[in-house]
């Protein structure tokens, strides 16, 4: 092959990449025709695991290493050149005579460059292989130590890259959650509830809402301490998660304040409404451990709401927590009059 041919091959191969595979497929097919090795390919080194996988492989006329193999890691070439520092082609049957994996399928020519990640510890290796006996001249090999220090910059980038999006992934989930409780926020809140409103609307369904408010969680801090508190807060939601239906959803909308949500039928809503309100009245009452102490809570304030049609998220929460302050009202009353 020409210089200005296998030029043009590899600025297309550069130019076309979008990810590892997309690189080392063209590579390896130059290489393949460059060295005229029956077999070029790209492995990956699991040492945890103890295996090494041909991820790519591009072979002549027969295949000689197919792709997705997997062999120990102890047994490869691979392996004996990088322990050795091995930069050159070698004849296995003299200088390693030992290697029966190799042997097994009969290659007698092999030579590898190690791809590396950012610690410059290897994470796998391009390599040639022959079944003959065949001459790979000092060009071919340095083709090969180029394109195994192109595959190490995707390698890498492509690492960075798969880091960068899980770490976004993870602010993202933060920004939705509310950190001590680890529910849902009001942020998430408000954009999962406008979604479930849309939901509801094209199904003709309608969306139950409870705002629920602790009643004398001021007291529960001023008597035992924030810490306390702050578990108080941990430990409804968890009783709320834990009693919610399938579809439903929880939040903490701030404060000592919570809101849970689902769609269900538009028949029968009074009854409906009455009969959650009153099962998360009895989910938050109860004995609360807080450390040192535990507490007897009577159960917190819960006013329900069923959405309109042309409900918006707001309104819905703004009608919940007016019926909310009613209970919370009336409740306060009783106890006076008591």
């Amino acid at each position: 092959m020409r210089s200005r041919e296998l030029l043009d091959q590899l600025m297309a191969a550069i130019n076309g990449a979008h990810d590892l595979e997309s690189l080392a497929r063209p590579l390896l097919s130059m290489l393949q025709q460059q060295s005229g090795a029956e077999s070029v390919y790209v492995t990956l080194i699991d040492q945890e695991s103890g295996v090494q996988r041909v991820l790519f492989s591009h072979n002549g006329r027969d295949t000689l290493i197919p792709e997705d193999i997997e062999v120990p890691w102890d047994q490869t070439l691979c392996k004996r050149a990088l322990e050795e520092g091995l930069n050159r082609p070698v004849e296995v049957d003299t200088h390693w005579p030992d290697a029966t994996l190799a042997r097994s399928i009969g290659i007698k020519t092999y030579f590898s460059q190690p791809i590396y990640r950012g610690d410059r510890s290897p994470v796998g290796t391009l390599c040639a292989a022959d079944r003959r006996v065949i001459d790979l001249p000092e060009a071919t090999q340095r083709l090969m130590r180029m394109a195994a220090l192109l595959l190490t910059r995707e390698w890498e980038h492509e690492r960075l890259l798969i880091q960068l999006q899980r770490e976004n992934a993870l602010l993202q989930n933060a920004a939705l959650l509310d950190p001590l409780t680890l529910i849902s926020n009001r942020r998430a809140l408000m954009d999962d509830l406008t979604r479930v409103l849309d939901n509801a609307r094209r199904l003709g369904a309608v969306v139950q809402l409870a705002f629920i408010d602790l009643d004398g969680f001021k007291d529960v801090n001023d008597r035992h301490g924030h810490a306390a508190g702050d578990e108080f807060l941990r430990l409804v939601a968890q009783r709320l998660q834990q009693g919610l239906r399938k579809g439903d959803g929880v939040a903490r909308y701030g404060g000592d304040e919570f809101v849970v949500y689902g769609m269900c039928g538009g028949e029968h809503q009074d009854g409906a409404r009455q009969a959650w309100q009153q099962r998360l009245e009895q989910l938050t009452r109860g004995t609360y451990a807080l450390g040192e102490v535990s507490i007897d809570y009577p159960g917190a304030s819960v006013g329900v709401s069923c959405s309109k049609p042309d409900d918006t998220a707001l309104t819905l929460l703004k009608r919940a927590d007016a019926h909310m302050y009613f209970v919370k009202t009336s409740r306060r009353n009783r106890s006076a009059a008591g």
